[in-house]
């Protein structure tokens, strides 16, 4: 089964929690995965009695187009519970996250839930994070070059300006991401706290102790997994 199958899966799994516990405000993460969530949610009856939050334009746009109620981006009260992907899912259930550039937006509708419930295909978990991809942090545009090279100093790693086919990519906030090339993390925590008190640094995609539920696709199957539990993910 390809991971669009366990897309889906983990998706319909996500439905029927928001059947059981009827949500009054919900909000939507960003990505590939989301998409499939969003088209799948559409399709049932309890997505007509929820206002959403979309964390990008993408999944606002999307959203709006199958007949859910989007609230304003500015103005929205606190979430129940929000749905979001990953990147990457370490053992701990800590997240690699901003792919897509939407890490600040994201980790602000994750710090408004009640419940943060992330929804992932089998090739996103791993023993440690960035074991695959690099890490993003959005950044301020003034004094790019100069923060990318505090970056590098305070990671060993290696930095890059994510780029476009259009020239330099720019977040929906209007802020530049770094992409930074480390060995896996040991505490991504540590990582995250140096980076966070950074000046210029507006937020990393490094998402610890938040999720309350990860939703993992294998196969024909749907791994449920919480911090409260201690069964182990399979790990790669």
């Amino acid at each position: 089964m390809g991971t669009y199958e366990e897309k889906l899966l983990v998706s319909k799994e996500a439905v029927k929690i928001l059947r059981k516990e009827e949500p009054r405000r919900v909000g939507l993460g960003s990505g590939t995965t989301m998409e499939v969530f969003v088209r799948e949610l559409s399709r049932d009856p309890i997505s007509r009695k929820i206002n959403f939050v979309a964390s990008s334009r993408a999944i606002r746009v999307i959203a709006k187009r199958l007949g859910l109620s989007v609230e304003d981006e500015e103005g929205f009260e606190p979430v129940d519970m929000t749905f979001d992907g990953a990147d990457e899912v370490d053992d701990q259930l800590n997240l690699l996250k901003g792919g897509g550039g939407f890490l600040t937006r994201e980790r602000i509708l994750a710090d408004s839930s009640e419940k943060y419930i992330i929804l992932v295909d089998h090739t996103k978990v791993v023993r440690q994070l960035c074991t695959g991809k690099p890490l993003p942090v959005e950044v301020v545009r003034f004094g790019v070059l100069n923060t990318a090279k505090k970056i590098s100093r305070l990671t060993n790693g290696r930095v890059t300006l994510r780029r476009r086919s259009e020239g330099v990519f720019v977040t929906e906030n209007g802020n530049y991401i770094l992409d930074v090339l480390l060995e896996p993390l040991n505490d991504p925590m540590e990582t995250y706290n140096r980076l966070k008190l950074t000046s210029g640094v507006v937020e990393v995609g490094l998402f610890c102790h938040l999720a309350d539920l990860v939703l993992i696709g294998e196969g024909k199957s749907v791994k449920s997994l919480s911090p409260t539990r201690s069964s182990p993910i399979e790990r790669v």
